[in-house]
């Protein structure tokens, strides 16, 4: 919430004029009124207008999830309603998030205090691993667009964890994949 508060102020300042932002996760009704009586406050604190500044919410919503907010009165003017939009709620649906890594050949990277929301910058390559005699992937592997994985020489498989770096040369049997079913490298 003070990021709202702090950055709307900078925009101010630079004679660019915040027009909102989005909520998306969290309890978004109260979220919503607490970051909206926060930014009202401190603009009326500095003499800025704040009543043009949006509230956008998102974040797996649907029918309940609006029926639930509208029964708390929350503060938002925008709802962004992807899947539930889309599939039958009978059905299963896979919830995707894309991430802009890279924009006019510079690479964009999305800080966040969880570390699981955090992206890596720049354009990259998939590579889909099976072991010998398996028809289920083993794992896959992301590269930076360019760096080069040779046919028929043996690589390195790094592994990342709890953001440690771990290398491991144990497997010896890797038959590697592009994610269009080209064979590229085996392992020797």
């Amino acid at each position: 919430q003070m990021c709202i508060r702090d950055r709307s102020l900078v925009l101010k300042d630079l004679e660019y004029e915040p027009i909102g932002y989005r909520i998306d996760s969290g309890d978004l009704s109260e979220l919503s009124k607490a970051s909206r009586k926060m930014v009202n406050e401190v603009f009326q604190k500095y003499s800025k207008d704040s009543s043009r500044i949006k509230i956008i919410a998102s974040n797996d919503i649907n029918e309940e999830v609006l029926l639930e907010m509208k029964k708390k009165e929350h503060s938002v003017n925008f709802f962004g309603i992807g899947t539930n939009l889309v599939t039958c709620q009978k059905q299963p649906a896979l919830g995707m998030v894309y991430k802009l890594v890279e924009h006019a050949d510079q690479p964009k990277m999305k800080f966040s205090e969880e570390i699981g929301k955090a992206t890596l910058p720049g354009k990259k390559t998939f590579y889909r691993i099976f072991t010998k005699n398996s028809e289920v992937p083993s794992l896959d592997i992301i590269c930076c667009s360019d760096e080069e994985i040779k046919i028929n020489e043996p690589f390195l498989i790094r592994k990342v964890e709890s953001c440690l770096l771990y290398t491991s040369d144990a497997a010896d049997d890797l038959l590697c994949v592009d994610l269009g079913g080209r064979r590229i490298i085996k392992k020797k």
